[in-house]
């Protein structure tokens, strides 16, 4: 059977600090004995950390998650085997919690950065809370919202971090991807010839492009796409690549930051999305 491998091009949202020094020790929580009637709470946060080296963990009001006590916060672990200081990595991490385990519970992201803690936030008015729901219950485990780093001063900059972050692949022409699924990969825009003759269909296998990207940001972003650079770049250049490479491709435009507009656009990607998988499959 054919393998479908699609690939996303869709900007990257981030965060990131502030600085306490507790004990330099860590100490892995004390509850490894769990019972049938635990429930586990999936935590995820998004940030940019200071360094390759830097742990992450979650702490809380509850004793599973240390009573606000850093020594005994469970360790979270990254989306990548080595994260790096120049580009946003989700942190997960898994708490066993007993019964009463759907009573609201406060807790906190912190990072340990040479022996200092870093708490998120400034103070319990950034404590986050966790309000069960059902709705979140996946598999048997209670998946929370994945958050994003509070700063200290209350907010998570997400444009700052996201800026920063596309600024640096820009900077180097790049073209910069992850796999979310074992056929699906989220990545920027490409950004040379090669990136979509060489990276996504040869090295990657991608089959599919589902593109979000608007008609500026495909003039400005993807213009290195031209393979005769005496023509001007149009929505249509990159159109015509795709189509010669065998590739299907889907442009779907949705402005960057705008909450509404993903929103509203959300369920015309997964509908080209499901049916693209659909066609490719029945006739690739």
């Amino acid at each position: 059977s054919r393998i479908l491998r699609i690939f996303l091009a869709q900007p990257f949202n981030v965060s990131d600090r502030r600085h306490i020094q507790i004990s330099p020790s860590y100490r892995a929580p004390e509850y490894c004995v769990y019972s049938q009637d635990m429930v586990v709470f999936r935590f995820g946060v998004i940030l940019t950390p200071e360094s390759s080296d830097v742990e992450v963990l979650v702490l809380g009001s509850r004793p599973e998650m240390g009573h606000w006590d850093p020594a005994r916060a469970v360790q979270m672990n990254p989306s990548r085997p080595v994260p790096s200081a120049c580009e946003p990595c989700l942190w997960t991490g898994d708490v066993h919690l007993s019964e009463p385990n759907t009573d609201k519970l406060w807790f906190k992201f912190i990072k340990r950065v040479d022996g200092n803690y870093i708490w998120e936030g400034n103070g319990p008015h950034h404590d986050r809370q966790c309000v069960y729901d059902d709705s979140n219950m996946v598999d048997g485990v209670y998946c929370h919202p994945i958050g994003h780093w509070i700063e200290e001063t209350g907010h998570t900059d997400e444009m700052k971090h996201t800026t920063n972050f596309y600024f640096s692949i820009a900077g180097q022409q790049a073209i910069h991807f992850s796999q979310v699924l074992p056929r699906v990969w989220l990545g920027s825009c490409p950004r040379r010839v090669e990136h979509i003759t060489l990276k996504l269909k040869q090295e990657l296998g991608v089959t599919a492009v589902m593109n979000f990207q608007t008609e500026w940001d495909v003039i400005n972003n993807s213009h290195g796409c031209r393979r005769d650079l005496s023509q001007p770049m149009t929505p249509e250049t990159i159109t015509h690549l795709y189509k010669d490479c065998g590739l299907s491709y889907i442009w779907i435009p949705t402005p960057d930051m705008s909450t509404e507009e993903e929103s509203r656009m959300s369920h015309h990607e997964l509908w080209a999305l499901f049916h693209t998988i659909k066609l490719i499959l029945i006739h690739g």
